[in-house]
């Protein structure tokens, strides 16, 4: 039979760990922000390489890798404009130099539509969704204003990709600037854990009082509430931050 301290250890630990999870349960992205990504040629073949990047403490860096490939893709389309090429055959070819798994996923769709003969538009505002390739969707604007004026059209790509840059760029110096506070919001997480250890070192048994008193398991269930919140509080500073104006 359960006792009532128990029971309260057992929630406050399990409040503590939906504190902790939700941050990273909102990294990974829903069905729906992939539209129709599953049915993109190779999106499958690469599940593991996807799932990947979306493991807790990559997301962030995945997101930046994905919207330096966007950048990198409007400056390669931009070049074969300039080179000649129509626009169409200009982002196939531009969309076969992509590495990013998640970017590759967003411009699936677009290569099948242009290689029938279909307007992109509707494709790259759908992989705009994707994580890391909205500058897809003002890619799409530019396609529709300047489609049938080659020149105009390579301009205005080149300015949507230094845009992206700046932009990444601009994230990368407020992410500068925040690893300090996180790292000393994780120090001060940890300082529990020294705490247990220096007690063992002085001969004291911290985790007898912890799990085999009343009182332990209640300050421990409390303990880890209030460091999951505290953790998520950090958190939520940082991403609001990092947002885009």
């Amino acid at each position: 039979m359960l006792s009532g301290s128990d029971v309260l250890a057992a929630g406050s630990a399990a409040v503590g760990l939906g504190l902790l999870s939700a941050p990273f349960a909102r990294a990974v992205p829903d069905r729906a922000s992939f539209g129709s990504a599953p049915a993109v040629p190779g999106f499958a073949e690469r599940p593991t390489q996807l799932l990947l990047q979306w493991v807790p403490g990559q997301a962030g860096r995945a997101v930046e890798r994905s919207a330096a490939a966007t950048s990198d893709f409007a400056e390669t389309w931009a070049a074969e404009l300039r080179a000649g090429r129509p626009p169409g055959p200009g982002l196939r070819l531009a969309a076969a130099e992509v590495t990013d798994v998640v970017l590759a996923a967003a411009l699936g769709p677009v290569v099948a539509s242009v290689e029938l003969g279909a307007e992109p538009a509707e494709g790259l505002r759908a992989g705009s969704r994707l994580p890391g390739c909205a500058l897809l969707r003002l890619l799409a604007a530019a396609w529709i204003v300047g489609a049938a004026q080659g020149a105009a059209l390579a301009d205005a790509i080149d300015r949507i990709a230094e845009t992206g840059r700046a932009d990444l760029r601009q994230r990368r110096e407020v992410a500068g600037h925040l690893a300090a506070p996180r790292a000393t919001a994780w120090l001060l997480a940890s300082l529990p854990a020294f705490g247990w250890l220096l007690g063992i070192a002085l001969g004291a048994d911290p985790f007898e009082f912890l799990l085999f008193s009343w009182a332990g398991r209640c300050c421990g269930g409390i303990g880890i509430v209030l460091v999951a919140a505290g953790l998520r509080w950090t958190s939520g500073l940082a991403r609001r931050a990092q947002a885009p104006p």
